[in-house]
């Protein structure tokens, strides 16, 4: 059996334990074999919300194994969860970047409009936004994992003034949200 052959085997073994739901998810979004080597935990956690997080923890482990049959890293884990607020904020603010997804980067140079532009969908988000001025639900929620989950995976909780002021550039990048939610998925 091949190296490819067994990738597939191996990924199929993934697509066997998921729902229908989550199979149907994935597919409508666009998602193939060769995105999936490069989807990352925020996207798939804006995919599968709750209620449907089995299959969220299943997707994760399967495309994990996958990937690192393949030779490629594994998808990002979220150290902290979701959580934006804690008793030791300080110590985790002072955490040293991890130079290979961040950049080297530290904390307070990042802004809501660069963790979006790191992501390929963020992109793709920001363009269709300035073409309707209109964000889905699904979009939203996607944005808001993005700058909120990715940079606590990287840097840690984060304090109540950079919580609000990712709030205030998400209202910058996306002035006519508030007025324009589109209930499209």
């Amino acid at each position: 059996m091949s190296a490819l052959d067994s990738s597939e085997e191996n990924l199929e073994i993934v697509e066997e334990s998921l729902s229908d739901f989550a199979i149907n998810t994935i597919l409508h979004n666009g998602y193939d074999v060769n995105t999936l080597k490069l989807i990352q935990r925020v996207e798939i956690e804006a995919l599968l919300p709750p209620p449907h997080l089995s299959d969220r923890t299943k997707l994760i482990e399967g495309l994990n194994e996958w990937r690192i049959s393949l030779g490629l890293n594994p998808l990002n884990f979220n150290r902290q969860g979701c959580s934006v607020c804690g008793d030791n904020i300080l110590a985790e603010q002072n955490r040293q970047p991890s130079i290979s997804t961040f950049g080297g980067k530290k904390r307070h140079e990042w802004s809501a409009a660069s963790l979006i532009e790191r992501s390929s969908r963020g992109r793709n988000i920001i363009k269709e936004y300035n073409e309707k001025r209109a964000l889905t639900k699904r979009d939203r929620v996607f944005v808001t994992h993005l700058v909120i989950d990715e940079f606590v995976s990287e840097y840690g909780k984060l304090s109540k003034a950079e919580l609000r002021s990712r709030a205030s550039e998400l209202k910058l990048i996306f002035p006519a949200v508030d007025q324009n939610i589109s209930s499209g998925v």
